[in-house]
């Protein structure tokens, strides 16, 4: 959140002064993930912000390195009506094995809303998948949770996502 927050001094009903930290609602803010995170993980990031645009991109794709080309399905990106500049795109990926994902995402995003800056947030991840967007997206800012999974043969994370309640007990770090 420190990419978003500016801070405020209010006066309380009761003429107290307040002094803390605020979303800049000046600026726009958009979500994207894939369709399959857009309910769960997008919606959780996007909630935080408060009002933001969001959208996703369906893959057509099963799961690993030998789908790393797949194509779209359908793209629901939103529509910037109020004309202003958007500030950040936020790609919602919550599991970033090879980076693949993430990578056409954020070329996606960077080609239609020309943010002016980029964020990548990931729950799980491979050590290999972010040195694969820092090569391919290098002006975005990724941030990760926990400790990298090791990657197999075929582009999985291992062991696995897991006991998910457990692992999503941890705090973000900034890469």
């Amino acid at each position: 959140m420190d990419n978003f927050l500016s801070d405020v001094t209010v006066k309380t009903p009761m003429e107290a002064t307040y002094s803390g930290v605020k979303i800049d609602g000046s600026k726009e803010y958009v979500v994207i993930s894939t369709k399959d995170e857009y309910e769960y993980f997008a919606n959780g990031i996007a909630i935080q912000i408060g009002d933001c645009y969001r959208g996703y991109i369906e893959f057509i794709r099963g799961a690993g390195e030998k789908d790393f080309c797949a194509s779209t399905r359908k793209i629901s990106l939103p529509e910037i009506k109020t004309g202003k500049p958007v500030e950040y795109v936020i790609i919602a990926k919550s599991v970033l094995a090879t980076g693949c994902t993430a990578i056409s995402l954020a070329r996606t995003a960077q080609d239609i809303y020309m943010p002016n800056k980029l964020i990548i947030a990931s729950v799980f991840y491979s050590e290999r998948g972010v040195l694969e967007l820092k090569n391919q997206i290098p002006n975005a800012k990724i941030y990760v949770c926990t400790t990298p999974d090791k990657i197999n043969d075929e582009g999985m994370l291992l062991p696995g996502i897991g006991d998910i309640d457990l692992r999503m007990n941890v705090k973000p770090i900034g890469i």
